[in-house]
């Protein structure tokens, strides 16, 4: 015969605490409930009478036309890029100058040289300075659509509400098979000696300006483009350039 043994004050004890902490979480649920339909009958606030359902609900609709606001200020704008169309290209100036040698080859046929963008950015859409991460620029020959040149910079800051001027270097470089090739022919004929012009008016260049650019406080890349039709050669090779 198996002797059961008896129960305890010590497990009367365990149970009575048990039951006791369960009714106490009962009670505290039954307390939510009723302040929450309370809170949504108007009776209370979420704080003592603060923060009513009316209060709350106007409050929260304050809070987001004020971040809406504050982001409307605060949120950079993408801003306009203008190409000064009397003078695209202008020579190139500084250690990126020299850094660049110029020369046109037939033997094979090629040509390098410096030069630079001469932009415009409009800035104000925005109403804190705008800054760039980084700025791309490729050029392409306008007639035959091949690339000829590519300009990078850095970090760079412009303030808002302005027009703001922008030199952007660019290094024009170009390989052909021979001075058939009707790019290579084009900027040699752009950037040859004026002697070498019946009316000392070198031909001009037509070109697409491809940017392409990051801004702080902005996700992705950005781009923007132009065409010129009339751009001088920002270099003149001397009479006895081959």
């Amino acid at each position: 015969m198996v002797t059961v043994p008896a129960l305890g004050p010590e497990w009367k004890a365990e149970e009575m605490a048990t039951a006791n902490r369960k009714a106490r979480r009962e009670d505290r649920a039954v307390r939510r409930g009723q302040k929450w339909k309370e809170w949504k009958r108007g009776e209370r606030g979420l704080c003592g009478r603060y923060f009513t359902r009316k209060f709350t609900a106007w409050f929260l609709f304050a809070f987001c036309v004020a971040v809406g606001i504050v982001l409307a200020f605060l949120i950079p704008r993408v801003p306009d890029f203008q190409i000064n169309q009397e003078t695209p290209l202008t020579q190139a100036s500084g250690s990126f100058n020299k850094s660049i040698p110029t020369q046109f080859l037939r033997a094979p046929a090629n040509f390098s040289f410096p030069g630079a963008a001469d932009l415009q950015i409009d800035t104000h859409s925005n109403y804190l300075p705008l800054a760039f991460t980084s700025i791309h620029a490729e050029v392409f020959d306008l007639e035959t659509s091949r690339q000829v040149g590519t300009g990078d910079l850095g970090h760079m800051t412009f303030p808002a509400k302005t027009f703001s001027q922008l030199s952007l270097p660019l290094n024009f470089s170009y390989v052909a098979t021979n001075t058939s090739d009707q790019t290579w022919a084009n900027w040699y004929n752009a950037c040859r000696n004026k002697a070498f012009a019946t009316d000392g008016k070198r031909p001009t260049l037509s070109f697409r300006l491809d940017i392409d650019f990051k801004i702080a406080g902005l996700i992705g890349t950005k781009h923007a483009a132009t065409d010129v039709t009339n751009a001088n050669c920002p270099v003149e090779l001397s009479v006895s350039a081959p």
